[in-house]
């Protein structure tokens, strides 16, 4: 395992740092699977009530992936595969987590950075953020469900914007095309951030997200499906918010069901620096 990802608790708080500070925090291979595994641990947690995702440092939330490495872990196809298969178990291990996760935003949040906060359930950046997905500059392309991550934020016209221009912008921009919850003083970021995940955590988060998360993940045709459902376990998460309303696995009354972390399509997504 390696030692990019830590995990600190306060009380039923779950705080994941990403430390590679001489790199802004960007991820190599390994690093991505341990953001999975992290958080697939933490999401069994019935400890833990809330999680804040954040980058180590005063320079990035996490500048992407770690571009150095692209020659050895992005030199054939197979490799090309097993390097997407690694993203996966990060973006959707945030994306897929029993517990709300917030993403707390300074400096540089670019690429696969981007991409996962934007996994995240809610996204608190400083006014330092700087978000963007250069993707075409270096010939990268992002997998349809990675972009539906930024169409389910911004729209569409925003995710063409994204990925057509490639350029950076800065907090406040974000947060006027709704890919950042609120944008507050980088001095006040932490405070603001625990106090959230505190209020998160004192309520009752697991019975609030499930409804959240359902209404959330249907799109405009949930209508056609007006067939009574059984009551949705507050312990479980949809396998894939993509495309239309996802497939639940419902669990009974006392039952331990915890659902499945995997994404629902089989192709591995490719991210981008």
């Amino acid at each position: 395992m390696t030692d990019t990802v830590q995990v600190e608790r306060r009380d039923d708080i779950a705080i994941v740092s990403l430390h590679r500070t001489e790199k802004r925090n960007a991820l190599r291979q390994e690093d991505w699977v341990a953001v999975g595994d992290t958080l697939d641990a933490l999401g069994e947690d019935d400890d833990i009530r809330c999680i804040v995702l954040r980058g180590a440092g005063d320079e990035a939330f996490c500048a992407g992936a770690d571009i150095s490495g692209f020659e050895e872990e992005r030199s054939d196809r197979k490799k090309v595969k097993a390097y997407g298969i690694a993203t996966d178990r990060a973006f959707f291990g945030v994306r897929n987590c029993r517990h709300p996760v917030i993403a707390m935003i300074h400096g540089f949040c670019i690429g696969g950075g981007f991409e996962l906060a934007l996994a995240a359930d809610m996204r608190i950046s400083g006014e330092s953020g700087r978000f963007g997905i250069p993707a075409k500059a270096i010939g990268l392309f992002l997998s349809h469900d990675l972009v539906q991550f930024i169409v389910d934020a911004g729209g569409r016209a925003v995710a063409s914007e994204i990925m057509l221009e490639g350029r950076i912008m800065p907090a406040d921009e974000a947060a006027s095309k709704n890919l950042v919850t609120r944008v507050v003083p980088d001095a006040e970021l932490e405070e603001e951030v625990m106090k959230a995940a505190r209020r998160i955590a004192d309520g009752a988060p697991r019975a609030s997200f499930a409804a959240t998360s359902t209404a959330l993940s249907c799109n405009s045709s949930a209508s056609t499906h007006s067939e009574t459902r059984p009551m949705r376990s507050a312990s479980s998460r949809p396998t894939s918010t993509i495309g239309s309303c996802p497939t639940f696995q419902w669990a009974s009354a006392g039952s331990s069901t915890s659902p499945s972390t995997k994404p629902s399509s089989a192709a591995p997504l490719n991210t981008c620096a």
